[in-house]
């Protein structure tokens, strides 16, 4: 990928943009006298199997032009204002760890990269997945319910400790082609609390090299994921179970392409994808124009970087897989929420009550009660407003769909009254 770095009127915060090598020669054909077509035909004389001249337009007219990284010679051009700071996606960043002591870690861990050495772990990771899923479960109950103030207080610990571990296989990836100067801190995505590894060293390697470092944190994951595993294998600490879940909900988020997760800079390193989450939009919505081409006209347009045939065939296969996942996932959360978590929150708040009156000595009783009902409070919440959002966009989705419609069926009605008017005989037959 290219980096290209246009300038704002804020000349210490220019707009950065990552561009696929390939499409940086189309833009050094612009010479200020040239037309757009004159350039694109240029470039398919020469690439005649890289794009089509269709996605190369658009890229031109939606892409470039707009972000001004390409300026009509015509005209003067006000310079765009300065990137907000959302263009730093992780915000009210805290260090945890520098990158000397990230560093000496990562040399410590770095072996397992080796490429003989992760031959053997992945297969051990698959195998550590099937026997959890198709033997430890299937043998016993789990119910989020049971789980207490003092335990949840344990899961928190361990999915923290587990999180870190995930920043810290980045880190030995990282180091294991040779870059260690790396350090992990904490902020905000959106609105949740993350983790997060300065990998800037990643961009002097390879694609393929900055693809093992993306899924560096995956690849421990699993690792964890195996010792689980041996620790269910001789032990019936039902805790450990939850343990395994949480992490396996944790690699399934990082994989969500939609996010600025690990899947959506993997994507990125492969493809030079650099906005996936609107290079989807843009996918589906020219599909849905091929459809229905009556929607072009009133329908989004989204300015993307056209991709080779096997780049979006790739990115529609992982995508229906990720869905899969996340299907898969979602109604687990969302049942345990529903049907076990919901209804028994009333009788959890009794509890706590009642052994605050009966036993007001039992501090430590009071405080595990209280923490489970806190938590369980925090759940209940997060599942009623994800219900609310969920009928929000719902809502929104089908009053776009009857707008986009109505203005359609108008449109066509439109067009054949014209029509009829414009007939010699003024609209009116024998």
């Amino acid at each position: 990928m290219f980096l290209c770095e246009v300038p704002s009127s804020n000349v210490s915060r220019p707009h950065r943009y990552a561009i696929p090598l390939e499409l940086v020669g189309l833009l050094h054909r612009f010479d200020g006298g040239k037309s757009v077509r004159e350039v694109i035909v240029e470039h398919l004389r020469e690439y005649p199997e890289s794009h089509s001249a269709e996605s190369l337009d658009r890229f031109v007219r939606l892409y470039c032009v707009p972000k001004q990284m390409l300026l009509p010679s015509d005209s003067r051009v006000e310079l765009l204002p300065p990137p907000s700071n959302r263009s730093d996606y992780v915000n009210a960043k805290f260090p945890l760890l520098s990158a000397k002591v990230v560093s000496r870690i990562s040399r410590l861990t770095s072996w397992l990269f080796h490429p003989k050495v992760a031959a053997a772990v992945v297969p051990l990771i698959i195998a550590s997945l099937f026997y959890f899923f198709l033997r430890v479960i299937p043998g016993h109950r789990i119910n989020v319910n049971d789980i207490q103030g003092f335990e949840f207080l344990k899961l928190l610990a361990m999915m923290s400790a587990f999180s870190l571990a995930h920043e810290l296989g980045h880190a030995a990836a990282l180091a294991h082609f040779g870059h260690a100067r790396s350090s992990i801190g904490w902020g905000i995505y959106i609105v949740y609390p993350v983790l997060y590894t300065d990998l800037s060293d990643a961009w002097y390697l390879s694609p393929f090299k900055r693809a093992v470092v993306d899924l560096g944190g995956v690849y421990f994951h699993g690792l964890a994921l195996i010792l689980l595993c041996v620790a269910l294998a001789v032990s019936a600490e039902r805790m450990l179970m939850y343990y395994f879940f949480g992490i396996t909900a944790q690699i399934i988020s990082s994989m969500n392409p939609f996010l600025r997760m690990d899947a959506f800079w993997l994507v990125s390193d492969l493809f030079g994808v650099s906005d996936l989450r609107k290079q989807m939009l843009g996918t589906v919505a020219r599909f849905l124009y091929r459809v229905c081409p009556a929607l072009r006209r009133h329908g989004p347009h989204f300015g993307t970087i056209p991709l080779k045939p096997t780049a979006n065939a790739f990115l529609l296969i992982y995508s229906s897989i990720a869905v899969c996942f996340f299907g898969a996932l979602y109604p687990i959360a969302l049942y345990q929420l529903a049907f076990n978590v919901l209804p028994a929150y009333a009788a959890t708040l009794k509890l706590l009550w009642v052994s605050a009156l009966v036993h007001p000595a039992g501090v430590v009783r009071v405080v595990d009660y209280g923490i489970a009902a806190l938590w369980k409070g925090l759940a209940v919440l997060g599942f009623l407003t994800f219900v609310w959002r969920m009928a929000k966009h719902l809502g929104r989705s089908v009053s776009w769909v009857q707008r986009r419609i109505g203005r359609w069926w108008r449109d066509r009605a439109g067009a054949v009254k014209t029509a009829k008017e414009s007939r010699p005989d003024g609209g009116i037959s024998d």
